[in-house]
């Protein structure tokens, strides 16, 4: 049986002194630095929105001029915000506060991020909320997701999901253009992760480079 919502997990969980889990630290974190820096560099992204920045580790390991979090937990914002108070190129705020700071005229929303956040979704209007969401944000050139895509559930807050079919459904335009397989996949949990990469970019006039699913070493 899941929990009936979501949100409410993550902030009790925040509020008692809880972390993001296991993959947003040691060497789990660092291989999903390693990709996402990487990437950042290569495609000059310069504006990264981040939809479920949790408690901010995995964020201390990454490289970008401009980063805004979005958290259902009031207490990570606060968090966030206090860890982060000297570097004014990183922004939190509450997920629900979106709309406040939404500029359909930012030109500079190169990436939409989501990482362990899909199959912490339960509820499925939630789930189809964070997915538009997620594809619509204003401007961006690339989405990238790390998480399951299968069915099922695991615990009473991880229900997989096959998002690749939702995308394909609903947002034409968006092709996927790599999967990075993850390396501890196949070391059980809480060492590894069966979670992967997957980037998908905005398609202009059909046409799609695909890269390589190379992993860096």
């Amino acid at each position: 049986m899941y929990i009936q919502n979501s949100s409410c997990y993550w902030n009790n969980r925040y509020k008692s002194g809880g972390n993001s889990g296991t993959g947003s630290y040691g060497h789990l974190a660092q291989f999903k630095a390693d990709i996402l820096n990487e990437f950042f560099e290569k495609h000059e992204i310069r504006k990264v929105i981040d939809y479920g920045c949790g408690d901010g580790y995995q964020l201390s390991l990454l490289k970008m001029n401009k980063y805004v979090g979005y958290d259902v937990s009031r207490e990570i914002i606060r968090r966030n915000r206090e860890r982060f108070v000297e570097d004014a190129s990183k922004e939190f705020y509450e997920y629900d506060e979106y709309e406040k700071h939404l500029d359909e005229n930012n030109k500079e929303n190169d990436c939409a991020l989501s990482m362990d956040v899909i199959f912490h979704l339960v509820e499925d209007e939630v789930y189809y909320k964070y997915m538009m969401r997620l594809f619509s944000t204003p401007n961006i050139k690339y989405v990238i997701i790390y998480s399951t895509n299968h069915e099922g559930y695991r615990a009473e807050h991880v229900r997989d999901r096959q998002f690749d079919i939702f995308i394909s459904i609903h947002f034409k335009t968006w092709k996927l253009c790599r999967f990075i397989h993850n390396p501890y996949h196949a070391i059980p949990y809480p060492e590894g992760s069966i979670s992967n990469f997957y980037i998908y970019k905005r398609v202009v006039n059909d046409r799609l480079h695909t890269e390589s699913d190379t992993v860096l070493s």
